[in-house]
């Protein structure tokens, strides 16, 4: 049986106006990253790319941007783990 952890990520900031900013969540040591998603304060906040990045096999990145033209926002990334 598959075991996923799940982790969530920092909290990034988002600025108004068309902002852009990137959020990453880690896998615990010795765990890979299987896949990912994330979480937004606002459905003005929508990922732009969501992906494990390119030479690493342990971390899930996703890149936000802010429609909203007057509030920002947070975002995270979400990475599924496995042993």
């Amino acid at each position: 049986m598959l075991t996923l952890t799940e982790v969530v990520g920092t909290a990034v900031t988002v600025e108004d106006g068309g902002g852009v900013n990137t959020a990453t969540a880690m896998c615990p040591a010795g765990q890979r990253a299987v896949s990912g998603g994330f979480t937004a304060s606002s459905s003005l906040i929508f990922p732009v790319e969501s992906r494990r990045p390119v030479g690493f096999t342990d971390r899930w990145t996703v890149t936000f941007r802010n429609t909203s033209s007057n509030v920002d926002g947070t975002a995270q990334a979400i990475v599924y783990c496995s042993p």
